[in-house]
């Protein structure tokens, strides 16, 4: 049960002042763990299979008299098909009626650590009225049938794939796709490769491609830079450079910057659109007696596409 005490002015709104709302839910989820050796790709591997179902119901009630505060839509990614909520927050409460399928395929090598995983599932709606079109948010960015896959290939502890696609069984349609290619090499050497897809983002469709580097110099000197170019209006986004010198006790970080003009108020696709230019200096006092390096790849997480590192690359 939520109750909802809203201030303000809400003459000629649908809001009330007070609102009591009672919802039941019932989820049931089930999981089963399969596992055998393998010699697929690896040798003394162990491969693993994860069925998962789910069952949701959750009744269908008005909540127009509630606010919209901090509720947005969640990520449909595989881990969304299995959650018991379709928006953040509790100001909607989506009516639900439905299975999800899934499935997930591990294998490990003989140190135990997982080189690959694929997995994918989909949800099926038992009623009409359940339906994610047929409720808010926006009903542009829903989508009745849809299916999910994720994958990792981790195949040397210097080399990392990952991707994941969601799909409009329906529409015959990619909703969204992401791809990354990394490597980890010596010397905080670093290059990642990315690409995403979506083909509703405040109405417009976004692809994008993108590029990570930190290279040494030396063993004082450290060359990082970015890149991200939109394909879909065939024009750079975001481009970043950067040098980094390293002593004992002492770092100076110089970086210049270019970015695009970010306004939620104007069309992504603007064909004018403008760029924000800027150089940056840094200068990092490490503390006497410290050993530590200071990390250049920090650099890479400035502006708008920030690096990640993968977690399962080591160093």
């Amino acid at each position: 049960q939520t109750n909802y005490k809203q201030d303000g002015d809400l003459q000629g709104t649908q809001y009330s002042d007070n609102v009591s709302r009672t919802l039941p839910k019932v989820r049931l989820y089930s999981q089963l763990n399969f596992e055998r050796d393998t010699s697929i790709f690896i040798d003394d591997g162990i491969q693993t299979l994860e069925p998962q179902i789910q069952y949701l119901y959750t009744p269908n009630k008005d909540q127009s008299e509630i606010g919209l505060y901090d509720t947005t839509k969640l990520q449909d990614d595989f881990f969304g098909l299995f959650r018991d909520a379709r928006f953040s927050s509790v100001d909607r409460i989506a009516a639900a009626n439905q299975f999800t399928l899934g499935a997930t395929t591990r294998l490990f090598d003989k140190k135990n650590e997982e080189v690959f995983n694929f997995s994918a599932g989909q949800i099926f709606y038992l009623s009409d009225s359940a339906k994610p079109t047929e409720q808010g948010l926006n009903s542009d960015s829903n989508y009745n049938a849809l299916f999910a896959a994720q994958t990792m290939l981790h195949w040397h502890r210097r080399w990392y794939l990952s991707g994941g696609i969601q799909y409009d069984t329906d529409g015959k349609q990619i909703i969204q796709s992401n791809l990354t290619l990394d490597y980890k090499g010596d010397d905080n050497q670093l290059v990642q490769l990315n690409h995403r897809y979506a083909n509703d983002v405040s109405g417009n469709t976004i692809e994008q491609a993108g590029l990570f580097t930190s290279i040494p110099i030396s063993d004082e000197w450290q060359f990082i830079a970015s890149y991200h170019r939109d394909l879909d209006n065939n024009r750079s986004i975001e481009v970043l450079s950067g040098l980094q010198y390293e002593s004992c006790c002492w770092a100076f970080q110089i970086t210049g910057h270019r970015q695009i003009e970010t306004d939620l108020n104007q069309s992504i696709g603007q064909p004018q659109a403008t760029f924000d230019s800027s150089i940056r200096l840094n200068f990092v006092l490490k503390g006497l007696g410290s050993k530590s390096r200071y990390d250049a790849q920090k650099l890479l997480q400035q502006g708008i596409f920030g690096y990640r590192r993968p977690y399962f690359l080591n160093d």
